[in-house]
């Protein structure tokens, strides 16, 4: 399945909590229906959203979501049905679950589409979510990504599937390198340090001995919706009402197209690895 990862800076990492925490807990009454959480990627064959209720907690029980989830092109009026997918996950030492809602319809670049979610008690949430055009596959001339036609940029990811060899787990890190992309015209260019990338594996690892098993690149570009993050500290981008698109509701998806390359030498990405 080609989908570009669910880590987009540290933004869509405190959107979606690493698929952990929603980051919106605890609420206060209201008549905020669904929290939103995630991206439609214009290059990939599926799409995840993250859909829950507005609740004072979060969801530590397997209990079905009582609500329709539709995608809507804006301009042709075309509708796609997302189907609900529980997630298990681990946080704090506790099982968690989140619904993911999905769906394998292609969607145009460069298309604006209404995501809505709807209760059986008829309260609704929306969010209009802009996609960007796709751009060509972006190349890597030795430690140097360059990325072309790309309007406005959401993130340049390394992505290393390591394998621990002393717990002998196999686990994906990833390296934004967002901020030291350099500009020129409708042309990115960013140099990858893999001293730099390895060291900061070596710290995860807490120096036990590793092998890198794969290397992948992420390049996302943005949608003309997408924010503008500059000087917003981590906990203020947590806070449900800081970056918002959805009415009705809490948190925000964005649009982006992705593109994902093997680095140059480096095997196939393993299904080992997540």
């Amino acid at each position: 399945m080609r989908h570009t990862a669910g880590h987009i800076a540290l933004f869509l990492a405190l959107l979606t909590g690493g698929c952990g925490d929603t980051a919106l807990d605890p609420f206060q009454e209201s008549d905020l229906a669904f929290s939103f959480f995630g991206f439609l990627d214009a290059g990939a064959d599926t799409q995840f959203v993250r859909v829950d209720m507005v609740r004072q907690t979060l969801t530590t029980a397997p209990a079905p979501l009582d609500a329709d989830v539709m995608l809507e092109e804006l301009t042709t009026g075309t509708r796609i049905v997302l189907h609900d997918s529980l997630f298990r996950f681990q946080a704090e030492h506790e099982t968690r679950y989140a619904h993911n809602f999905w769906t394998a319809q292609p969607l145009t670049p460069r298309a604006t589409y209404r995501l809505q979610a709807t209760g059986p008690d008829g309260r609704t949430s929306t969010a209009r979510i802009a996609l960007p055009d796709t751009f060509p596959t972006p190349r890597i001339r030795g430690s140097t990504i360059e990325a072309y036609g790309i309007d406005r940029l959401a993130d340049v990811q390394v992505v290393y599937c390591v394998f621990d060899l002393v717990s002998r787990d196999v686990f994906k890190h990833t390296i934004s390198y967002r901020d030291q992309a350099e500009a020129f015209a409708d042309t990115f260019r960013v140099f990858v340090s893999r001293t730099r990338d390895e060291a900061a594996i070596n710290r995860v690892v807490a120096g036990r001995p590793k092998a890198i098993l794969a290397i992948k690149v992420v390049v996302a570009a943005a949608g003309p919706d997408w924010p503008d993050l500059a000087g917003i500290d981590e906990e203020t981008l947590a806070l449900p009402q800081v970056v918002t698109n959805v009415e009705g509701g809490v948190g925000f998806v964005g649009g982006i197209a992705g593109k994902t390359i093997p680095w140059p030498s480096s095997i196939p990405w393993p299904p080992v690895c997540p």
